[in-house]
């Protein structure tokens, strides 16, 4: 493997700005081996530039300290033999069950019960882990900054996704109490002040409770418990990008939010503002398109969650759309909806429309797990590599971006102020 040339990190920004980024998804669940070859050449032949590759933590370090590299490898190299480019993301979709066991980082409800833990691609989903848990940010620390040593200097490295569909669960073990009682502290400076907001009548922060529920009894606790934990989030966030900074000051850093962010009816703590601005560019899932064609809700959150981005990146002008449905979406055991014929091509298009200077397309093939539904979850193609109508439609629109981009992109002189901000 040669290393690639070094290019200064505003260089990339500029030109990725300037030309658009068409990714699709790829790695999650590990696809056949002897797909890999024919079904990356296919990703170049549409027309699509990059590929996105989750690392999954729970298949890389199932046992700690030890990691498995081998299917990454193989999917860097290819991708850079065949002229495609990389967004590697460093999933914790699940955490390794040996860590989750040793770091002991059980969520607690509000209530103050355990939490159950839910499992997902051999490991702990990251939903039920505590993130203000430092044991386990020790083992996520040594993680992220193995993979960077790893794949800073690969040719086929385009970004880091550091953070996909960002969230923190409500949590009131030990740490979270002790941290949220830390920013109470920062925030209001004198426990009576607390005291006189919430009706309690604690005799120091040490005292302090984070709410018990969401009823309005306890309405001014939990409202500033939610606003604690997108901080929280934020500084997370912070966290991530600091430490591939600190190894790779070469390649931009990237998260990405839930579809619908700050839109959707649940005690997801987003905060689109504050974690934007955390790293050089932010994304966003899309994935509420699938039923926007029949559901007005959807379609206005989805309307609402692009504005949502276009504003959280004012200053940078930049957001990708880093999920957005290739094919029927799925979840609770069955297909939602179809992805019915132009729905694709119409949503391409609003992303664009709504300010997304890239789209990564969620996903190539359908995932393994859910191959035996019909039709099969959020392929682009069929399970074989079969082409789909809805493969037609993003080659129509890769065809129409290329003779129009001038005219969809022409704000170059913004992109320039971008380079110029974050070149070293």
């Amino acid at each position: 493997m040669t290393p690639a040339k070094k290019i200064p990190m505003g260089k990339i920004i500029n030109d990725i700005c300037i030309n658009f980024v068409l990714g699709i998804q790829y790695f999650r669940i590990i696809p056949p081996r002897d797909e890999w070859a024919e079904d990356f050449a296919h990703i170049k032949e549409i027309g699509l530039d990059t590929v996105k590759i989750e690392a999954v933590w729970s298949q890389i370090e199932s046992i700690p300290g030890k990691y498995e590299w081998n299917e990454i490898d193989g999917l860097m190299d290819l991708a850079d033999k065949t002229g495609l480019k990389v967004l590697l993301t460093l999933t914790f979709e699940t955490i390794p069950d040996a860590i989750f066991n040793v770091s002991n980082a059980f969520v607690m409800d509000l209530d103050r019960r355990q939490e159950p833990v839910k499992r997902g691609f051999g490991g702990v989903w990251r939903h039920q882990c505590c993130w203000d848990n430092p044991l386990l940010l020790r083992h996520v620390e040594k993680y992220i900054l193995t993979a960077v040593r790893r794949y800073r200097r690969h040719p086929a490295l385009l970004f880091w996704d550091v953070f996909q569909e960002i969230d923190i669960p409500e949590c009131t073990c030990g740490y979270t109490k002790k941290s949220y009682r830390q920013w109470l502290k920062a925030k209001y400076k004198d426990i009576r002040k607390v005291n006189k907001i919430y009706g309690e009548r604690y005799r120091s922060f040490a005292d302090a409770e984070p709410p018990y529920s969401r009823t309005s009894l306890e309405g001014q606790n939990y409202l500033n418990y939610t606003l604690f934990r997108a901080e929280s989030l934020a500084k997370r966030i912070r966290w991530l990008n600091s430490l591939v900074k600190s190894l790779d000051k070469q390649h931009p850093v990237t998260a990405h939010a839930h579809s619908g962010t700050l839109n959707l009816p649940n005690e997801a703590a987003h905060d689109d503002w504050l974690a934007g601005r955390e790293v050089d560019f932010y994304g966003t899932s899309t994935h509420e398109f699938n039923s926007a064609h029949d559901n007005i809700p959807s379609f206005a959150r989805a309307a609402a969650n692009l504005q949502v981005q276009s504003s959280a990146a004012r200053d940078k002008n930049y957001y990708w759309v880093t999920e957005l449905s290739a094919g029927p979406a799925f979840g609770a055991g069955v297909i939602h909806r179809r992805l019915n014929e132009r729905e694709l091509s119409y949503n391409l298009w609003f992303s664009v429309a709504g300010g997304a200077k890239g789209i990564f397309l969620w996903q190539f093939k359908p995932e393994r797990l859910f191959f035996h539904e019909t039709p099969s979850a959020w392929g682009l193609c069929n399970l074989d590599g079969g082409e789909t109508y809805r493969t037609k439609e993003l080659r129509e629109f890769i065809k129409i971006l290329k003779k129009k981009r001038k005219a969809v992109f022409k704000d170059a002189a913004s992109c320039e102020r971008i380079r110029a901000s974050l070149s070293p």
